[in-house]
């Protein structure tokens, strides 16, 4: 007779099996079981799937690799992102965000006479919050009629995609899941009498805005290309004008935005296989769709049924009639030595980055303006022109100007004959002033952060560039008449990181063309913001700089 170990959840473990009379057998799964498993590698020695060695790890998994807080015998399901403590509770995880890093995260409870309603206010939180949802753990059908459903922010969690496609974004705009646990949530009982009620908490923290395209978009998109035969190009351009007198008040509206042409072949690629799978095109769209397309003056003469008629209210008029919940999105804090809370940025930046000199702005508003610091992406250029000793004789690229065809700064390939030269005090100590503000501006956007507005953005600019000024005065009053390497930084930083993220700069809604002769695999889709060339030079709207 033989007994298998009962695991945590009550199934047997593939773990050896205990024999009657002595002894050990490995145990062999049945002939018709062929998933693949990997051996726990935190110590339990069960199998599991190796894309939930993660979530097995928080979730009951108890080995070689015991963590020093908590109890052994009880699930962890929730990673606060600033100090990586494991919470079994949600409302333990909860408090001790309120309590240790100032989250002042809400739980509500709403009733909806139906399952429309509760549909249109779920998208309407998505949108309000910056974050998509996803079922958690599907739906469960009880005793009393009743059916629930779960719904987690779906920046929780940690997946690990081998994914080239998924690769390939998280180098644009970092990884969907942010490694722990949000504290917005969706729990939805749908009862039999018809109405359903909602226990919810809307708020987020420590991660940036990002959506989904909208499906009705999708639609679209497959409209134009498949019925009117409209190329990407033109498509992109025409989701740019429709949807730019949007992007202030709907976070929606600037996702639509960010849509490039590889985005488009991949929307079009997917609806061309459910084509011809039988599934067409819809003639009909879901109320929210309708209203974000209704907004934007989108005609759409295939759509034969609509959801509003003359005289419904719109969903945000239902939000301000009903008194719905609007989410906030939190910035964790620590407690600093003096009792204080303070921003994780604070604590991660170092002085000279954060600004804590004379002039500095240390007011709450500038706060918020990033969550995260990721080590900024090198130079292309191997030299690491932080370590320049003071008063060392160095080697590097001198830069002439008028031989630059196209920016070649701006691909950070600088040209030219090498030359020695001696970098007196002042000007080490200015080259590193330099550098230091301009990897802080490049760590924001790395970390995908939008500034609050455009004089915020503008202040930084010009603080570079005073800096850059004095460096200049500076080298030609010591003779120097070539670009040093922290000027073509300079240029890099400048025109390729900031100037080509959209959200960073105003839109020309009159498709201004490009004149002169302009390097267009520099230019790209962003000629909008070119007005002229001269030698090489490229000349941004006054706007933008002034």
């Amino acid at each position: 007779m033989r007994t298998r170990r009962q695991s945590a959840i009550g199934g047997p473990t593939p773990a050896n099996i205990d024999v009657e009379g002595g002894g050990e057998e490995e145990y062999t799964p049945p002939s018709g079981v062929r998933a693949k498993r990997e051996v726990c590698p935190y110590g339990c020695q069960r199998l599991v799937a190796p894309r939930t060695i993660e979530i097995h790890r928080t979730q009951g998994c108890r080995g070689l690799h015991e963590e020093p807080f908590g109890e052994a015998d009880r699930r962890r399901n929730y990673l606060c992102g600033v100090c990586c403590m494991e919470f079994h509770t949600r409302r333990g995880f909860m408090d001790h965000m309120n309590d240790e890093h100032d989250v002042a995260a809400r739980i509500h409870v709403l009733d909806f006479p139906n399952r429309e309603m509760f549909e249109r206010f779920f998208h309407w939180l998505e949108v309000q919050g910056g974050a998509n949802f996803r079922t958690r753990s599907g739906a469960k059908r009880q005793l009393t009629g009743k059916r629930a459903m779960m719904f987690r922010c779906n920046r929780t969690g940690y997946v690990e995609s081998q994914s080239a496609a998924e690769r390939r974004n998280r180098e644009k705009l970092g990884p969907v899941r942010c490694g722990y646990s949000c504290t917005a949530y969706v729990q939805v009982t749908f009862h039999e009498e018809g109405h359903c009620t909602a226990t919810f908490c809307g708020d987020h923290y420590g991660h940036d805005a990002r959506l989904r395209v909208p499906l009705g978009v999708k639609h679209l998109i497959g409209r134009y290309v498949f019925d009117q035969d409209m190329n990407f190009g033109d498509i992109v351009r025409l989701l740019h004008y429709k949807f730019a007198p949007l992007c202030t008040e709907n976070v929606l509206a600037q996702r639509i935005r960010m849509i490039d042409n590889d985005e488009i072949r991949t929307i079009v690629l997917a609806l061309k296989r459910q084509i011809e799978n039988g599934t067409p095109l819809p003639e009909a769209e879901d109320i929210w769709d309708e209203e974000l397309l209704d907004k934007a003056q989108i005609d759409r003469p295939w759509i034969t049924q609509r959801n509003l008629r003359p005289g419904d209210k719109t969903t945000e008029e239902l939000a301000r009639e009903l008194d719905w919940p609007v989410p906030s999105v939190f910035v964790a804090k620590q407690k600093s030595a003096d009792g204080e809370y303070r921003p994780v940025v604070h604590m991660l930046l170092g002085k000279e980055q954060r600004g804590d000199g004379e002039d500095a702005e240390d007011d709450e508003d500038s706060d918020h303006r990033i969550v995260s610091v990721e080590k900024s992406p090198s130079f292309q250029n191997p030299v690491d022109y932080h370590l320049i000793p003071v008063g060392e004789t160095v080697e590097y690229e001198t830069i002439n100007v008028e031989e630059v065809e196209g920016g070649a700064l701006r691909r950070g390939r600088p040209r030219g004959a090498t030359q020695r030269a001696t970098i007196s005090p002042h000007r080490s100590n200015l080259t590193r002033i330099l550098l230091s503000e301009a990897n802080y501006i490049k760590t924001l956007v790395a970390a995908n952060v939008t500034f609050q507005n455009d004089q915020e953005l503008m202040r930084w600019i010009h603080k570079l560039r005073e800096v850059r000024k004095e460096l200049n005065d500076s080298s030609k009053r010591e003779g120097h008449t070539m670009q040093t390497p922290a000027d073509a930084y300079f240029d890099h930083l400048v025109h390729e990181d900031i100037l080509r993220d959209e959200r960073k700069r105003p839109y020309d809604t009159a498709f201004t063309p490009i004149n002169g002769n302009t390097d267009l695999g520099i230019v790209s889709d962003d000629e909008e913001l070119i007005t002229q060339t001269t030698q090489g030079h490229i000349h941004y709207r006054p706007e933008l700089w002034n």
